[in-house]
């Protein structure tokens, strides 16, 4: 968890423009945390982090047709950025999807219907160094 001095850097990368900018409201509302990006397709957001050091990626597992998704993503995302932490956001996920984002690298996977205090609460537990399995993906 981010310490009264250390502010955590959160980008977003959805391919919803009202996504990311209601996220990045919420997210200018946390004391400790800060918008470092917002992408809304994967080729910005390869380039862009290298410009906009970020701490947390709340990434959508399904962007636009044709764009880099999902466990793909996520490993070119590691790749070319080992330390970034990126948490996925869901609308409807299998238990093997989830599976293979988390063995990519995903540090959590949440549902778009989590509460927005939740989510950043996941941030910070990312951040931490420790994972965020949000269960609604478990339930039907």
């Amino acid at each position: 968890m981010a310490t009264a001095t250390q502010t955590i850097r959160v980008s977003f990368l959805d391919d919803h423009a009202l996504v990311r900018l209601g996220l990045s409201r919420f997210v200018e509302q946390q004391p400790d945390l800060v918008i470092a990006g917002s992408y809304g397709a994967s080729a910005e957001a390869l380039t862009g982090l290298a410009t906009s050091p970020t701490d947390v990626l709340v990434l959508d597992y399904a962007l636009a047709p044709g764009d880099l998704s999902g466990s793909e993503l996520i490993l070119a995302l590691k790749k070319k950025y080992p330390a970034l932490n990126i948490i996925v956001l869901t609308a409807s996920i299998d238990e093997m999807h989830m599976s293979a984002c988390l063995e990519a690298g995903a540090a959590g996977v949440a549902h778009k219907k989590l509460p927005l205090p939740e989510l950043m609460n996941a941030i910070r537990t990312i951040h931490g160094g420790q994972r965020f399995i949000d269960f609604q993906l478990s339930q039907p």
